[in-house]
């Protein structure tokens, strides 16, 4: 193992997400199209209208406290395949439920759920009203233990939800929505570029410049860390004395939010984005990649809640998809667990 200590954990600002471990195919209702009288009778559900003035106060108190900045609303709803949507059934038996939520106004628009189990076979994607922002297909492989989950971000102020269930399995999945969050800004916006880029100072320097050439395998390990819409962290992949890949990720204890190894253990709502990293070097740069993540974890072991961060602010956790198994070129970054202090750091 590389005998290194790398200094990965900060607070870091929101950029637009785009994917997430997924078929990445066209919905069903595209490649086998209803009758359009049927899509006619999709349903709408209306978020309230957002007081941009109150999030703003808001947004520049927190600014000021050095806290990170969010860029959408939440609402909390219950809506799900029973309560809501509508239903369109095939001739074959195969059905599809389509629900539309619109926020006036609104970048984006994506939603966490309290509870969602999907049958081998059924497909469910997000998309926006002409279709050229579309998230999934996801399936049967990113149920969680816990049933939670949480998509990414479609832009635009008009977003559909749909669920493809083929006859086999009818009545079994679960997709109940619990918070929408109305997307009122955009970080990329020039203004909001100089909040991330702008506050660095002399010593911060871009990974793909030349004092990165030392650590491009390191870097791979690294990765950005969302919980309900924030760009909250990052933090590594760790290797492990068997070396067998086991999805440990080391961040920092400040970063559980209310997540704890003890009373909290199941996050999955966290979301991972690998190789997030600027192509260019200098102050006056693009954006980095949010093509590749992953969502879910659990707390194997942490400091406490709130933890005592003066003793120790680690936080070790155990992810639950595998950004490996989806072919991300992604590194385990070694670790000394000796008491040999080390002799130089990287950050």
């Amino acid at each position: 193992m590389i005998r290194i200590l790398l200094l990965l954990v900060g607070l870091v600002f929101f950029q637009p997400i785009t994917a997430q471990i997924s078929t990445h195919e066209l919905p069903i209702s595209t490649t086998r199209p209803l009758p359009a009288q049927q899509l006619k009778k999709i349903p709408l559900v209306m978020l309230p209208d957002i007081n941009r003035a109150a999030l703003k106060s808001a947004d520049d108190k927190d600014e000021q406290e050095g806290l990170p900045p969010r860029f959408g609303k939440d609402f909390t709803v219950n809506y799900n395949l029973d309560n809501s949507g509508v239903w369109h059934t095939y001739p074959n038996g195969d059905r599809i439920w389509q629900l539309t939520v619109v926020a006036s106004g609104a970048k984006s628009i994506n939603f966490l759920y309290n509870d969602f189990h999907l049958p081998h076979g059924a497909k469910f994607f997000i998309y926006n009203q002409d279709k050229s922002h579309v998230l999934g297909a996801f399936m049967a492989r990113n149920n969680k233990v816990d049933r939670r989950f949480a998509t990414g971000l479609v832009y635009g102020d008009q977003v559909t939800l749909e669920y493809y269930e083929p006859a086999k399995v009818a009545r079994q999945g679960v997709i109940n929505i619990n918070k929408i969050v109305h997307g009122y800004r955009y970080i990329s916006l020039p203004a909001d570029y100089q909040k991330g880029f702008g506050d660095s100072g002399s010593c911060n320097v871009n990974t793909v410049c030349q004092q990165g050439d030392e650590w491009r395998k390191e870097l791979k390990g690294v990765a950005l860390m969302i919980l309900n819409g924030t760009r909250w962290c990052s933090g590594s992949l760790i290797n492990n004395t068997d070396e067998d890949d086991k999805l440990y990720f080391l961040t920092a204890n400040h970063c559980l939010s209310n997540f704890d190894a003890v009373t909290n253990p199941v996050a999955s709502a966290f979301s991972f984005y690998w190789r997030y990293e600027s192509p260019d070097c200098g102050y006056n740069v693009s954006d980095g990649a949010t093509n590749l993540s992953t969502t879910g974890a659990t707390i194997i072991a942490n400091s406490g809640n709130p933890g005592n961060v003066q003793a120790s602010d680690f936080a070790l956790l155990e992810l639950v998809e595998d950004p490996v198994a989806e072919g991300y070129d992604v590194y385990f970054n070694g670790f000394d667990a000796t008491n040999t202090a080390t002799t130089s750091v990287t950050s």
